[in-house]
C-alpha cells in the first residue's frame, strides 16, 4: 500500500506543489512506461501481468495499445479541427505522432472498425503520453498549471501531452465570480454568461443566451478593472466568441479559447473531450468487461469507497463518491446514461439476462447486450457502438474516468490535489479487480493571487481578542484588580467579594439556581467598570473581521485564470512552474 500524504495547495504566491518532487518524476515516468515494454525487472512483473489479464478475449496490454492509437489519432484530429497544431505537435515530438509506423505484427482485438471514432494506422502507441484532465470550465491558475507541466514533460521525453475535457460532468453554474470595488471595500459579484441550466452534462450544454455570452467579457472587465486594470478577460473573451462561431457547446468554447491562448504561449498540447474517448473501440471493450463482471466490481468498488471514508473519518455518504446502489436484482454500474429524448444525466443499472445483460435507467429506458463473464466481447462492443449511433450516451463516472485513463491511455497522469486524494480509491480498485499495481501519478498545483494590495492579518489576534472579551464577561474582577488604582476599588470591590463568597459556597440542590443567578448578577453589575475596554476590543475585533473579509476577496486563489493579467500568468506558468521541472 502506498503512503498517503496530506497534500495542500501552496499558500505563498507563486508556490508550486509537485508530488513526487521534480527530481523523481523522470523515474516515475520511466517505471510507468516500462509496463508496456515488458521490463518486469523494473515493474515487478506488471508487464507480464498486463499481457496475462484477459479482457473478454484480448489481453489488457493489447487493449491498451489499441486505446493509445485511438487516443492519439482522435486527439490530433480534434485539436486540428479548430486550430493549426499539426506542425507544432509533430515538431515537438520529433515527428513521431504522424510519422512512426505501427510495430510489425500489431493487431487490434477487433478487426472491423468500431462505430465510434476511427483509428489512424499511421500513429504509434509507443509515443509517451502525458495526460491531465478537468471539466471544460474557466478554472483557476492552479488547475491550468497542469497543462504547462504536461507540455514540458512531453517535450523532455519526446512524447505528447493531452488534456481530457471531462464533459460528462454536470454543469455547475453559468456565472463567474468576479471581484470588484476598491482595495478598501472590495466585493465579489457573480456575473452570468448564460441563463441557468440544471441536471445536464457539459457535453449537452449549448448556449442559451448569446447576448449574455457575447457581452460577458465587457461586463466582467468593467467590474474587475478598478482592482486589476490589465485583466486578460477582455481579450480572452474575444477568443471565446470566436470559438462560439464554430460550436454551440459552451464548454468547448471555453476550452478551445483557452487552448488557443496556450498555443500563443508556445504550448503544443493536444485536447480531446472525454465523450470522444467514450466512443472508442477500446472503451467499449473495457465497458463490456466491467459490465460482464459487475457483481465482483460492485463489491470491490463499494468496499474501497467505504475503506476510504473510514481511513479519513468521513461521515458523509456522498464523499469521496456515493456507493453504487442495489435495487432488487439491479446493480448500479459506474457509468452515467442519457439519450436524445432525455438529456438529463441518469444512473445506469444492470442485471443478468441469460447469456446477456439488461441495461436500464430504472425508468423508461432499457436495452440488452450480449455479454457474459467468459464470453468474447466482440458482439457487445458492436452493440454498444450501435447504441451510440441512436443517441444513447454511456459515459464514465469520476473514478472510472481516471481508471481508464491511467490503465489504458497514459504513461503519466497528472492530478490536482482533489483528484489525487480521491484516486487513492481508484488505486485500491485497480489492485483488487485487475490484480495489478496501479500506475503512479503526479500531483501538482500552484497558487497565483490577483496583483492587488493585500491586508496583513495576524491570525492569532482575533482568537486572543475573543478570549479577552470572554474573560471580561465572565471574570471581570481579574481585569479590575490588575489594571485599576487602589483608590477606586470601593466602586466595585463589594461586588467582587460577593461573587467570591458565592463561588466559595458549596453548591447543593437547594441553592444551585440562586448561586448561579447571584454570580451572574455580580458579573453583570461589574460590566460597567470594564465596558470601555470591552468596547475597544469589540471595535478591534470588527476591524479584524472586515480585514479577513477583504483578504478573502482579494487573496483568493480560486479566481479564473482569465481574470489575471497575461504578464503574471506567463511569469508563473512559463518562468516559475516549468522552471521547476
Amino acid at each position: 500500500m502506498p503512503e498517503h500524504r496530506r497534500l495542500r495547495a501552496p499558500n505563498e504566491d507563486g508556490g508550486v506543489l509537485l508530488d513526487p518532487p521534480a527530481a523523481e518524476i523522470s523515474k516515475l515516468l520511466a517505471e510507468n512506461a516500462a509496463r508496456w515494454g515488458g521490463n518486469d525487472s523494473v515493474t515487478g512483473g506488471d508487464a507480464a501481468a498486463l499481457q496475462r489479464y484477459d479482457v473478454q478475449g484480448c489481453s489488457l496490454g493489447e487493449l491498451a495499445k489499441l486505446a493509445r492509437r485511438e487516443l492519439l489519432s482522435a486527439a490530433h484530429r480534434y485539436s486540428v479541427s479548430y486550430g493549426d497544431v499539426a506542425a507544432a505537435s509533430s515538431a515537438e515530438s520529433g515527428g513521431e505522432i504522424l510519422a512512426n509506423p505501427l510495430p510489425s505484427g500489431a493487431a487490434t482485438p477487433l478487426q472491423s472498425r468500431p462505430p465510434g471514432i476511427a483509428t489512424d494506422s499511421s500513429i504509434s502507441e509507443d509515443v509517451p503520453t502525458i495526460i491531465s484532465g478537468h471539466q471544460p470550465e474557466l478554472f483557476h491558475p492552479g488547475v491550468w498549471a497542469k497543462h504547462f507541466v504536461a507540455d514540458r514533460l512531453a517535450s523532455t521525453c519526446r512524447g505528447v501531452a493531452i488534456n481530457l475535457l471531462i464533459d460528462s460532468d454536470i454543469v455547475r453554474g453559468t456565472t463567474m465570480r468576479v471581484p470588484g470595488g476598491s482595495v478598501d471595500r472590495p466585493f465579489v459579484e457573480s456575473i452570468p454568461y448564460d441563463t441557468p441550466v440544471e441536471g445536464i452534462a457539459y457535453e449537452e450544454y449549448c448556449v442559451r443566451d448569446r447576448g449574455a455570452l457575447h457581452s460577458f467579457g465587457r461586463r466582467a472587465g468593467a467590474v474587475i478593472a478598478p482592482l486589476v486594470p490589465q485583466s486578460l478577460v477582455g481579450s480572452f473573451w474575444d477568443r471565446v466568441i470566436e470559438a462560439s462561431r464554430q460550436t454551440d457547446q459552451v464548454g468547448l468554447c471555453f476550452a478551445q479559447a483557452r487552448h488557443s491562448l496556450e498555443r500563443s504561449f508556445g504550448l503544443t498540447t493536444l485536447e480531446l473531450p472525454q465523450s470522444y474517448v467514450c466512443q472508442m473501440e477500446s472503451f467499449y471493450w473495457f465497458t463490456a468487461h466491467l459490465l460482464a463482471h459487475l457483481p465482483r466490481f460492485w463489491d470491490i468498488y463499494n468496499s474501497a469507497v467505504q475503506d476510504f471514508r473510514c481511513e479519513n473519518r468521513i461521515r458523509s455518504t456522498a464523499h469521496p463518491v456515493p456507493d453504487l446502489a442495489m435495487d432488487g436484482e439491479w446493480l448500479e454500474a459506474p457509468f452515467w446514461l442519457w439519450d436524445r429524448q432525455n438529456p438529463s444525466r441518469r444512473r445506469l443499472f444492470v442485471r443478468g439476462d441469460g447469456d446477456g445483460l439488461l441495461l436500464t435507467d430504472l425508468d423508461q429506458w432499457q436495452t440488452r447486450i450480449s455479454i457474459s463473464p467468459d464470453a468474447d466481447a466482440s458482439d457487445a462492443v458492436m452493440q454498444l457502438g450501435a447504441l451510440a449511433r441512436t443517441g444513447v450516451k454511456i459515459r464514465t463516472r469520476a473514478l472510472v474516468t481516471t481508471m481508464f485513463a491511467r490503465l489504458f491511455l497514459a504513461d503519466l497522469f497528472i492530478h490536482g490535489i482533489g483528484g489525487a486524494k480521491y484516486d487513492q480509491v481508484t488505486d485500491k480498485i485497480i489492485r483488487q479487480f485487475f490484480d495489478l499495481r496501479p500506475p503512479r501519478y503526479l500531483t501538482m498545483s500552484t497558487t497565483l493571487r490577483l496583483p492587488t494590495a493585500r491586508v496583513s492579518i495576524d491570525e492569532g489576534e482575533y482568537s486572543r481578542i475573543s478570549g479577552q472579551l470572554h474573560d471580561l464577561l465572565w471574570h471581570p474582577e481579574v481585569f479590575l484588580e490588575k489594571n485599576s488604582s487602589s483608590n477606586d476599588t470601593s466602586k466595585w470591590q463589594p461586588l467582587i467579594e460577593k461573587k467570591r463568597a458565592w463561588i466559595a459556597t458549596e453548591q447543593t440542590a437547594e441553592n444551585a439556581r440562586q448561586r448561579f443567578l447571584e454570580i451572574r448578577n455580580c458579573n453583570a453589575n461589574l460590566q460597567k467598570w470594564v465596558e470601555y475596554e470591552a468596547q475597544a476590543l469589540r471595535r478591534r475585533r470588527e476591524q479584524l473581521r472586515e480585514s479577513a473579509r477583504i483578504e478573502s476577496v482579494l487573496g483568493s486563489r480560486e479566481y479564473s485564470f482569465c481574470l489575471h493579467p497575461e504578464e503574471n500568468l506567463r511569469e508563473l506558468l512559463l518562468d516559475n512552474v516549468r522552471a521547476r521541472l
